[in-house]
């Protein structure tokens, strides 16, 4: 995975297109974390928010203990990196939304604070939309990356960068389901209640 991080990051600086596959968790995270890494705004359209989730990495133990910790960490510091960025913001639009998600947060804290501090806003996909199962989830950063799962249970993907046509197209399919969604409520947030 420290390969493939510098590949991206490689791909990046070039400033030419490139298109990298990703095939599993492990990949997801890694590109997750690079997002965070290198921008100031992302936008994601997901199922669980697993990315971010206790249960994502169990099951990357399943294969390697040593690699789900190493990526857990990895992604903790750069979401906490990403969190204290002036103007940072993550918008995030569940498919479905249940407050048990955030039960199982690897950085509960930080990720909460940054609720409370609007950098990270939750939206939910209304529930009346009767398509939304059959939509792949993805991530776009202000940085021109685009991830776009093929697979929502495998966490199969694409990840395109420097490539301005995916970039505008993900922005309108993202700025359309936002139309389509509706704020997450506070007390479906507060975890004490």
């Amino acid at each position: 995975m420290i390969s493939y991080y510098q590949v991206l990051k490689e791909n990046y600086e070039s400033g030419k297109p490139g298109m990298k596959f990703n095939k599993d968790r492990a990949h997801n995270s890694t590109v997750q974390r690079f997002m965070l890494d290198i921008s100031r705004e992302i936008k994601m359209f997901c199922g669980q928010l697993s990315v971010f989730r206790n249960g994502f990495y169990n099951y990357i133990s399943e294969d390697s203990n040593e690699l789900s910790e190493m990526l857990k960490n990895e992604i903790i510091n750069s979401l906490s990196s990403f969190l204290i960025k002036e103007d940072s913001k993550l918008i995030i639009i569940f498919e479905n939304f249940k407050k048990d998600y955030l039960k199982d947060l690897i950085v509960s804290e930080t990720f909460l604070q940054g609720i409370k501090d609007k950098k990270i806003l939750l939206f939910k996909l209304k529930d009346n939309l009767k398509d939304k199962k059959n939509l792949n989830h993805f991530s776009i950063s202000d940085k021109k990356i685009v991830r776009v799962e093929q697979d929502k249970e495998q966490h199969n993907a694409v990840c395109t960068i420097n490539y301005e046509e995916s970039n505008r197209v993900f922005n309108i399919i993202y700025d359309r389901l936002l139309t389509l969604a509706e704020p997450i409520p506070d007390n479906e947030i507060d975890l004490n209640q």
